[in-house]
């Protein structure tokens, strides 16, 4: 008996010229206004990086006026010297240890915004989505060991 050899039929040839339906550039976040999420902030008393702390602290509002200014600027306006990303081995043992006990040890790196000489809030980055996590009041060279990341000299 012999076999039939089936030969697949074209209808019509392909388009060679094709087009990308979707030509956003992968880096088109940092040309986003920044956004504030707050579900991830830390507000358990006990923690050295609570927003609790900073609720209580911030009679004037200096820090939240601080976040609005910056959610009316760019990510790439204020990626700088003050505010960048930061690595999780640039990080204090204790807030590793942190991150690792909420499961977030996982994210790679975290963003630090300057708040003023010795303040510093910490987020979860997401293209320009910004996840508060940690307020940080210790960022001196007095009180580094207790700073998220220490200073640099």
């Amino acid at each position: 008996m012999a076999k039939n050899k089936k030969k697949a039929k074209q209808k019509h040839n392909p388009k060679i010229n094709k087009i990308a339906k979707n030509k956003k550039n992968p880096d088109s976040f940092m040309d986003k206004n920044i956004s504030w999420h707050f579900s991830k902030i830390d507000l358990n008393k006990n923690s050295d990086w609570s927003w609790k702390t900073f609720l209580a602290l911030d009679h004037n509002n200096k820090l939240f006026k601080k976040l609005c200014d910056y959610e009316k600027m760019k990510l790439s306006q204020v990626q700088d010297r003050k505010n960048h990303r930061v690595g999780l081995d640039s990080l204090n043992k204790k807030a590793v240890e942190e991150l690792e006990k909420n499961n977030l040890d996982d994210i790679g790196n975290l963003h630090s915004f300057h708040v003023n000489a010795t303040t510093r809030f910490y987020c979860i980055p997401f293209g320009n989505i910004m996840k508060l996590l940690w307020y940080d009041p210790y960022h001196s060279y007095d009180t580094a060991e207790k700073a998220v990341c220490p200073p640099h000299r």
